[in-house]
Order: C-alpha cells, then sequence, then structure tokens
C-alpha cells in the first residue's frame, strides 16, 4: 500500500513539474496554452486545491461504515474502469475496426450504445476489486 507521505511528495512533485512546464510555456510560447491568467491561476489555486484535497480525504478516510464504503468502491470504480473500457470500445469499434465507414450512426446514437454498458461493466469491477480488499480505504496510513 501507499504511504502518506509518498503521496504528499508525490503531489508536491507533481506541482513543481507542472509549474515549471506551464511558467516555460508562457514564456517560450512551446505550445501556444499558457497565458499569464492561467499561469498564475494554476500558480495559486493549485496548491490550494491539494491541500483541501488531502484534508477531506482525511476526514473521509476516518469513516469506518462498511456501507458507505461498499458505495464509494463501487461509484468509483464504474466511474474509473467505466472511463477506460468506454475510451477502449470506442477507440476499437471507432479508429480500429472503423466502424462509421460502413454503418452511418449519429454521434449520440453511439454515445447510448457505448457508454451505458462501459459503466455497468465498470461498476460491477469496481465492486467486485471493493469486495475483495474487504471494502477498506484505497490508501493505508
Amino acid at each position: 500500500m501507499v504511504s502518506r507521505k509518498f503521496m504528499v511528495w508525490l503531489a508536491i512533485s507533481l506541482y513543481v513539474v507542472l509549474l515549471l512546464f506551464i511558467w516555460v510555456d508562457y514564456f517560450t510560447k512551446l505550445t501556444g496554452y499558457a497565458t499569464l491568467e492561467r499561469a498564475l491561476l494554476y500558480t495559486v489555486i493549485a496548491p490550494l486545491l491539494t491541500f483541501a484535497g488531502f484534508r477531506i480525504y482525511n476526514r473521509i478516510y476516518k469513516i469506518e461504515s462498511l456501507k458507505f464504503w461498499r458505495l464509494t468502491w463501487t461509484i468509483c470504480g464504474a466511474l474509473i474502469f467505466g472511463f477506460i473500457i468506454y475510451g477502449a470500445a470506442n477507440f476499437l469499434l471507432y479508429r480500429v475496426l472503423s466502424l462509421p465507414a460502413w454503418i452511418k450512426t449519429d454521434g449520440l446514437i453511439r454515445l447510448f450504445l457505448t457508454m451505458p454498458v462501459a459503466y455497468v461493466i465498470g461498476a460491477y469491477l469496481g465492486y467486485r476489486l471493493g469486495k475483495r480488499r474487504g471494502f477498506t480505504p484505497p490508501l493505508y496510513v
């Protein structure tokens, strides 16, 4: 399991790397996306959001309700695994197999055909992963 100290150092390192990248991008116009407002906003807001995230996680981590963690594992599994399955299915169907080339489907129809199935499978996978771990919090102290 991942220690809290490692997560703090990972967050700090990621912040510093992204901070350097956005300011270098602003001064050199590498990508053209970094403006002064975005660079300053990231410089100020990112540490505040990271600190708030750690504070919220510390409070949520102390909840001992099995029902809460079962629901959390299922919802997070649906979000994470569902997005991965949805992205992989769309890439496979519409890029590799070139499905729109021989089936004329609207983008909204494709969305309603693949998204619900992917998120239901993702919720099931999240529930099974949580059950295998005993519905414990994702990170140990």
